[in-house]
């Protein structure tokens, strides 16, 4: 492997990515809930500010939402993550029962839509597997982050190390995070904070 053809950058990244993209996730969650809510706290002030006849409306509600919003976010963003994998998982499970009902493997158990079966069907599908994806999202960040992290430790090192470089990194990575996942992150104590920080958004 010529040196000329390793990109440093690239490949410290994906080191970063693929052996702790797990950690790297969960503390960032914070930062981008402070990001996105500081931007829609600025923009409801913003939009505020134009109902109020004053020339210093617009600097002072435009401050307090975006600090407001950013204060929110980052104290927010790790409950609605449980939303954004129970939508993926129920619109995956859906849509999966649905292709099986309209290819007919599912015939002799559940008439199609517009039968109410089919309905109970997908929306059972949906149900179960973006409950599987909540329960199992830790697991599934480890995962995506390490090849994630393979592709681009494949990238920083040449594409002609591919065919060896990447199924050994993602091997490793996998085995790493996974460890770390199951052996750092409480499963029950992780849940209950995530469920706290989401009853706590639903009292707001």
């Amino acid at each position: 492997m010529e040196t000329e053809s390793i990109q440093l950058p690239f490949l410290l990244l994906g080191l970063a990515v693929g052996l702790f993209g797990w950690m790297i996730y969960w503390a960032g969650l914070p930062l981008i809930g402070g990001v996105v809510g500081a931007g829609a706290g600025a923009s409801l002030g913003y939009l505020a500010a134009g109902a109020v006849q004053s020339p210093s409306a617009l600097p002072f509600l435009l401050g307090a939402g975006l600090i407001l919003g950013a204060v929110m976010g980052v104290f927010l963003m790790r409950a609605l993550q449980l939303y954004f994998f129970f939508a993926v998982g129920a619109s995956l499970g859906g849509a999966g029962v649905f292709h099986l009902i309209e290819r007919g493997l599912l015939s002799g158990f559940v008439q199609p839509p517009p039968h109410w079966e089919g309905f109970l069907a997908i929306a059972f599908g949906a149900l179960v597997l973006g409950l599987v994806l909540v329960k199992l999202r830790r697991f599934i960040v480890a995962v995506v982050t390490s090849v994630i992290g393979a592709v681009l430790v494949t990238v920083g090192l040449g594409p002609e190390s591919a065919n060896l470089v990447l199924p050994i990194s993602l091997i490793v990575f996998l085995g790493v995070q996974i460890g770390l996942v199951r052996k750092f992150v409480d499963t029950k104590g992780f849940d209950r904070r995530a469920r706290q920080d989401l009853m706590r958004r639903r009292a707001s």
